[in-house]
């Protein structure tokens, strides 16, 4: 008896053992990718970015090749390069971009009929480039790929941190992926997160979205609509130029675009679709998140001076104010005057009980400051502290039938710090190329009528 109970423990054991092993190589197994990376730019940095490559981990589950030369020759690396129809599927664009109007080597049309020609149907597409967060540029080649990955505004010249493709085979999905990605591509450019990418950042913004290729179809009804409407009111969009339009002069941020008409408009039922359409972009709710929060402060008296500095007050004396345009650009001062370290730092005259200031910026982390009677000679407080706790925006998608399954930015200084919501589209009354006319999206939504 007890050696046939041994035996039914020793059974159930090997049972229980037999399951584990299952689950575990099945929790562990990993994804196998082909990754294309193609450098169609031969800047300063593409020898760094190569090498960065060529030192990753070797895993069998992942293949990436590099193709630099002639575009000419592209095709046929493509073909070459995806060829394992069991692994997913990447092809990364480093190069110049110029949003609807394609990269500088090549256009939206003939880019998208040598993607569509010579590779199968990829997971991840990523335009390492400026400007393609563009939704004509975008629309056009959305059947290329599941997921599409760019930037809206001008990009670095590092680009993407391309140590991150190592965990692509750990990725069994592409939107996994493609979170993961954009993720580690703007945490590169953070301060405060210490990214190894951030030396890059001076004034400018670093931008990403990730958009669903899927889920097209409302947003562009929408704009069609809204199109519509926009010609029938004669709406001006002059005054847009200054605070929406990206460094390239013929993009406007689509998000503000649709705020600033609904803020304008006196029609409910035009009121009614710009609402819908921004909820469905997740876009009212970025508003409300700033990468250059504002700080209320206490004015002990109302006939002070408040003298601040940045860094622990390692950064912005009067010699480093003369140095660095950046700092005018934060807080307003009226002079200078003695203060910790024996030099000279700025002040500003405060009148009222609370003050409010955006004194962030990139680099410019920790703001200190102290109120000093207004003739300077009497310390009227401490010396205080704040620290900016974080440099990035992130917003991930509400609305299952949104494109922009997420959407980052960091850095820049004060307005321009915020006039991202993740897309551009071309400003009404530009004139791009003519190729533009024959996109699917000016066919849709007769954009450039207006």
């Amino acid at each position: 008896m007890k050696i046939m109970k041994l035996l039914h423990q020793l059974n159930n054991f090997f049972c229980i053992l037999f399951v584990f092993l299952i689950v575990s190589a099945t929790s562990f197994a990993e994804t196998k990718w082909e990754v294309a990376i193609v450098f169609l730019d031969k800047g300063p940095d593409v020898a760094a970015n190569i090498k960065e490559i060529q030192s990753l981990e070797k895993n069998p589950n992942l293949a990436i090749n590099i193709f630099t030369r002639a575009i000419e020759e592209l095709p046929l690396f493509l073909e070459q390069t995806f060829k394992d129809q069991d692994s997913k599927k990447s092809l990364i664009i480093y190069s110049h971009g110029r949003g609807l109007e394609g990269l500088e080597s090549i256009n939206t049309l003939e880019l998208k009929d040598m993607i569509s020609a010579h590779t199968p149907h990829l997971d991840i597409l990523w335009f390492d480039a400026c400007f393609m967060a563009n939704i004509e540029f975008l629309y056009e080649l959305k059947d290329l790929s599941s997921f599409t990955i760019a930037s809206e505004d001008a990009e670095f010249s590092s680009g993407m941190p391309f140590q991150s493709l190592n965990q692509l085979p750990l990725m069994s999905t592409a939107s996994s992926a493609s979170l993961m990605l954009a993720r580690d591509f703007i945490e590169s450019y953070s301060y405060v997160k210490n990214g190894s990418q951030r030396n890059y950042v001076s004034e400018s913004s670093s931008t990403i979205t990730v958009f669903d290729n899927s889920k097209w179809d409302l947003l562009v009804t929408n704009l069609n609509l809204i199109a519509k409407k926009m010609k029938e009111l004669s709406l001006n969009f002059t005054y847009l130029l200054k605070y929406f339009t990206m460094e390239n002069q013929e993009l406007v941020d689509l998000g503000h675009l649709l705020i600033s008409m609904r803020a304008s408009t006196k029609d409910h039922n035009f009121d009614k679709l710009l609402t819908s359409t921004i909820r469905l972009l997740n876009i009212q709710s970025i508003r409300k998140l700033k990468t250059n929060p504002r700080i209320k402060i206490i004015n002990p008296d109302t006939t002070s001076i408040m003298v601040f500095g940045f860094n622990n007050w390692a950064i912005g004396n009067q010699a480093d104010f003369l140095n660095n345009s950046v700092l005018t650009q934060i807080v307003h001062y009226d002079n200078f005057i003695l203060g910790p370290k024996q030099v000279s730092w700025p002040y500003k005259k405060v009148s009222t009980k609370t003050t409010t200031i955006t004194p962030f910026a990139p680099n410019l982390n920790i703001f200190n400051y102290y109120f000093l009677n207004k003739s300077g000679t009497k310390l009227l407080s401490n010396s205080e502290t704040v620290y900016r706790t974080s440099d990035i925006v992130e917003i991930e998608r509400e609305n299952i039938n949104s494109p922009l399954l997420y959407s980052a930015y960091t850095q820049e200084i004060g307005k321009n710090a915020e006039r991202y919501t993740g897309l551009s589209i071309t400003l009404p009354k530009t004139i791009p190329t003519l190729d533009y006319y024959q996109l699917n999206f000016n066919q849709l939504v007769h954009w450039l009528n207006l």
